[in-house]
């Protein structure tokens, strides 16, 4: 810049002025034969000399090319994580707070039980953990011929697997929560590889769900280790029965990227849907006589998804769908 380069011209001719007073002092027999003298002049010189080093290393700092080389080299180290991937976790936990806190001076983002606290304990893990994209959901129901009161269900859901940091799926499966399913039903898992093309391996086929000590119904299936990659699509296929007059829901174990989930049942039902996303504005749904699409183009973490709940046409009112009163499906 051009104030430091003056700077360093100034430092410089400082640093001259006391070398040419050092080479004029040194003529007087007084100044060489004394030991005050000698311990001046060795001053005088030293910080001459000092002066003169400062001023040309700063001159030279000035320069244009210099900047940008130090630029690049600062870009490499900060910019491109070069510093940052030697840093331990408590380093890079103190300089994100001081990231976050830089963009709101004013105000106190890291208090003790704040949401910066909140974002830590419970949603910052989610970015190391294998996701999911691309899934789809169909779920078909018909009445039950035996029974009035339940729906048989045949449920089909696709998705594509994908890698964070190496570390990958290694199971599917499903979960209808307690008092969702009267019979636990069947559930079929298959998979596709990218590199097998339209091949399908089955991993589970017509095996009963089990139920668990909380009452839930479950199956699931660890995935063979020479099948785990990035882009394996997971198909499963469950078979059950419900009660038509229960709040059913679809959340999610996994993050997920780009969910639809399509209804189709008797068309003299309705249906009553509630989505439970971080933005419900990007949410869009399609419908008709006997059939519902629902589809979230962007993130679902693990706990959130949708709720739905059936209702006859020539019903008074339709179920209220809340937080609290959904039972559902939850899927690995």
């Amino acid at each position: 810049m051009k104030g430091r380069g003056t700077v360093g011209i100034f430092f410089a001719l400082i640093g001259i002025l006391l070398l040419c007073a050092h080479a004029w002092l040194d003529n007087f027999d007084l100044m060489r034969c004394a030991v005050t003298g000698q311990i001046l002049l060795h001053l005088i010189r030293d910080i001459g000399i000092g002066f003169v080093v400062l001023g040309i290393f700063n001159f030279i700092l000035s320069r244009a090319d210099w900047q940008e080389y130090f630029e690049d080299r600062l870009q490499k180290i900060v910019v491109e994580q070069g510093y940052l991937s030697r840093l331990g976790r408590p380093e890079l936990k103190r300089l994100m707070h001081a990231a976050i806190k830089a963009q709101a001076p004013e105000m106190v983002v890291d208090r003790q039980g704040g949401f910066l606290q909140y974002f830590e304990d419970y949603l910052h893990g989610f970015i190391f953990v294998p996701y999911r994209e691309k899934a789809t959901a169909e779920i078909y129901y018909a009445d039950d011929p035996g029974d009035d009161a339940l729906f048989t269900v045949e449920e089909n859901f696709n998705y594509f697997t994908q890698s964070v940091g190496g570390e990958r799926q290694k199971t599917a499966g499903v979960e209808l929560q307690p008092g969702e399913s009267v019979d636990g039903g069947s559930i079929d898992i298959a998979l596709r590889r990218l590199a097998s093309g339209s091949e399908i391996q089955t991993l589970l086929e017509n095996v009963a769900l089990e139920k668990t000590p909380r009452g839930s119904y479950r199956a699931s299936v660890n995935i063979p280790p020479e099948c785990i990659e990035d882009g394996l699509e997971v198909m499963v296929k469950a078979r059950y029965k419900i009660r038509k007059d229960r709040i059913q829901t679809w959340w999610m174990l996994n993050p997920t990227r780009d969910l639809t989930v399509i209804l189709i049942y008797p068309p003299r039902y309705k249906l009553e849907v509630k989505e439970f996303v971080q933005a419900s504005e990007l949410a869009s749904r399609s419908s008709r006589p006997g059939y519902v699409m629902f589809r979230y183009p962007s993130w679902i973490l693990p706990g959130n998804g949708i709720a739905w709940g059936f209702f006859e046409i020539n019903m008074s009112a339709a179920p209220v769908i809340t937080n609290t009163g959904a039972h559902g499906a939850a899927q690995n």
